[in-house]
C-alpha cells in the first residue's frame, strides 16, 4: 500500500494532476563546484568588480568582518588574470569560495527503475542569496550575520549600503529531473533572475537567466540600464558551476544502448 501510494503520486504528478503532500517529495541539493573565474561586475555607478579567485582564499564567517578580499576591482580589468589593486578596503563577495551550496529543489518521488523524468515542483534558491540585516555602508562596519554564496554584506559595500536584492522567477512544466535506475542523471530548468541595486537613490533591475543543464549550473546577467547622472550601466555576472548530486549518464552507455537497439531493428528485417 505505502509503495502504491508513491507511485501513484508519482504517476498523477507526471501528469500534473496531484502533487501530493510535502512527504511525497524528493529534495535533490544542489551544492555546486563552481568556476573559480566567476564574477560579478557594474560598470557605472561603481566601476568595479569582483572575482571568486580574488583574495587569499580565506572563508568568510558569520559574525566577523573576516574572509579574503576578493573585491572590489577595476571594471576595466574584470577580464585580467591580476587586475591590480582592490579600491580601497577589500570586501569578501563570495565567502564560500568556490563551493557554493545554492539551494535545493524538490520534485514527485521517483520508482527506481527505467529512465524517470519528473516536474520540478519548487526551487530554493537561499543559500545562493539571502538578505542580510547588516547589510552596510563604507561608514558603519557592522558584522555580517548572514553567509550565502554571493554576500548581501558585500552588494551593501559595494553599492554605498543601497537598497539591493537577487530575485528569481517561476517554474513551468519544462522544468525537470531525469534519473535512469534510481539515479539522478539530469536536472533542466532555467528561470529567470534579476539583480536589483539602488544606484545613489536610482533603482536598478538587470535581467539574466538561472539555468542548470544536466549537470551544469549557470547564473548569467549581461544587461544595461540607465542610471541617470552616471550614464549607461552594464552590469555582468558570470557563473557557471557543476551540481555535484547530478551523475550524468556516460555516453558510451547511451551509445550502447542505440547499438542494441540498431542492432534488434536488422534482427527484425532479417
Amino acid at each position: 500500500m505505502f509503495c502504491s501510494r508513491y507511485v501513484l503520486s508519482a504517476t498523477l504528478t507526471a501528469f500534473g494532476f496531484f502533487v501530493g503532500p510535502s512527504w511525497a517529495q524528493t529534495t535533490i541539493d544542489l551544492a555546486s563546484t563552481m568556476d573559480p573565474t566567476g564574477f560579478l561586475g557594474e560598470s557605472a555607478a561603481t566601476g568595479s568588480f569582483a572575482r571568486i579567485n580574488l583574495g587569499d582564499g580565506s572563508l568568510g564567517s558569520v559574525g566577523a568582518n573576516t574572509g579574503d578580499g576578493d573585491g572590489v576591482f577595476n571594471f576595466v580589468n574584470r577580464e585580467a588574470v591580476d587586475p591590480g589593486q582592490a579600491f580601497g578596503t577589500p570586501i569578501d563577495f563570495f565567502p564560500r569560495e568556490a563551493d557554493f551550496l545554492v539551494g535545493s529543489l524538490t520534485h514527485a518521488p521517483i520508482i527506481g527503475t527505467g529512465i524517470e523524468t519528473l516536474p520540478i515542483l519548487t526551487l530554493d534558491t537561499s543559500e545562493f542569496w539571502s538578505p542580510d540585516p547588516a547589510r552596510t555602508d563604507f561608514v558603519n562596519f557592522d558584522s555580517p550575520t548572514v553567509i550565502s554564496d554571493i554576500s548581501d554584506y558585500g552588494i551593501g559595500l559595494w553599492f554605498f549600503n543601497g537598497a539591493g536584492s537577487i530575485t528569481f522567477g517561476v517554474l513551468d512544466s519544462a522544468d525537470t529531473v531525469t534519473y535512469a535506475d534510481g539515479e539522478l542523471t539530469s536536472i533542466d530548468l532555467e528561470i529567470e533572475t534579476a539583480f536589483n541595486a539602488d544606484a545613489f537613490g536610482t533603482p536598478a533591475s538587470y535581467s539574466g537567466t538561472f539555468s542548470i543543464t544536466g549537470n551544469q549550473l549557470s547564473y548569467q546577467i549581461d544587461d544595461s540600464v540607465s542610471l541617470g547622472f552616471f550614464g549607461t550601466s552594464n552590469l555582468i555576472a558570470d557563473f557557471t558551476g557543476t551540481v555535484d548530486a547530478v551523475v550524468p549518464e556516460p555516453a558510451s552507455l547511451v551509445l550502447v544502448g542505440l547499438g542494441g537497439l540498431a542492432m534488434l531493428g536488422r534482427c527484425k528485417r532479417a
